[in-house]
Parts: structure tokens; C-alpha cells; sequence
């Protein structure tokens, strides 16, 4: 794991004892390093509550705003709907959640990093 890498998240993204969602991913090629030695490194060095990855546990999470800043990626277009809630052009929320995804994966891929 590249130090500067993981700088550079936490100065984007942040990490401060106020913070109230961390996703942590653990990749390793040691067999030695499980999901449970992993979960239980975890429970005794992070205060919270682990819960299920799934995509609904992640759009509860995500800081969508920040995202877009932190990978400079335009709001989609809405419309303003009856009674003035917004609707989006082309779409439901999935699917502007799903080309959010694309775009961010697409911005790391350009970058390299």
C-alpha cells in the first residue's frame, strides 16, 4: 500500500474522531490474513457498529457532494417537478447513483490512481 495514496484520501475524504461512517477494504494476497483476523483487528482499533457492504447500506452512507467535488464531477441536470421537488431528466436515482459510479470509476482509471 502506497502511504501517499492513503494521505491523500484522508485529505480528501477526511478522517477525524467525528467521523460517523468508514468503509474499510482489506486486500491481501496472504493467506494468513483472513475476513476474521481482519474483523477482529478492526473491532478492537475502530468505535462502531459493522454493518452489512451492500449497495443500500452504501448509498446510506455516501457523501455524494463530497464525491463529486473530490473526482470534479458535474451534478446531473434536474427538472422541477410539480410542487417543486426536484426529478431527475433522465431517469430514476438509481440511475443517476449508477452514472455517479461510472464516472468515478472512470476519473480513477484517467488518473492512475
Amino acid at each position: 500500500t502506497d502511504p501517499i495514496q492513503i494521505a491523500d484520501s484522508f485529505r480528501k475524504f477526511g478522517l477525524t474522531d467525528s467521523t460517523k461512517d468508514l468503509l474499510v477494504v482489506k486486500v491481501s494476497v496472504n493467506p494468513d490474513i483472513t475476513h476474521d483476523s481482519v474483523a477482529d483487528h478492526l473491532g478492537k482499533v475502530v468505535e462502531g457498529t459493522p454493518v452489512p457492504f451492500n449497495d443500500e447500506t452504501l448509498s446510506t452512507i455516501s457523501d455524494v457532494g463530497k464525491i463529486r467535488k473530490a473526482y470534479k464531477i458535474s451534478p446531473p441536470a434536474t427538472k422541477s417537478a410539480p410542487g417543486g421537488a426536484a426529478t431527475h431528466v433522465n431517469g430514476s436515482l438509481d440511475d443517476t447513483r449508477r452514472d455517479l459510479e461510472v464516472s468515478v470509476l472512470g476519473a480513477i482509471a484517467l488518473r492512475g490512481a
